[in-house]
């Protein structure tokens, strides 16, 4: 019963997972530019970053499409689910946070 429990709703995971990349891709580019100075020019330390804090804000937006758009019949569990809203504003908040160290990277 516990794994039925946890793989109720795959598009959860799928948000969670692409939740997860995004930070992990936020962290790499915003140390980036604190990690790589004095090894590599200043022009490829400013696109490595911007790379992957503008993937990380690709993640967040995905995570949103993605679990309203999934295709999938919804099941009916027994515990409440989170609603969308919740989730598109999770995602929302957290590419306003990657734009600001995009920010960041570039003018501070």
């Amino acid at each position: 019963m516990r794994i039925a429990v946890r793989n109720w709703h795959p598009t959860g995971r799928l948000w969670r997972a692409n939740a997860r990349t995004g930070l992990f891709s936020l962290a790499s580019g915003a140390s980036a530019k604190g990690v790589l100075t004095g090894l590599m020019p200043a022009w490829v330390i400013l696109a490595d970053s911007s790379a992957l804090i503008v993937f990380s804000i690709f993640c967040y937006l995905v995570a949103a499409w993605r679990f309203k758009n999934s295709g999938a019949a919804r099941p009916n569990p027994d515990v409440s689910r989170i609603d969308a809203r919740i989730l598109a504003a999770m995602s929302s908040f957290l590419s306003v946070i990657s734009a600001a160290a995009l920010f960041g990277i570039w003018f501070v």
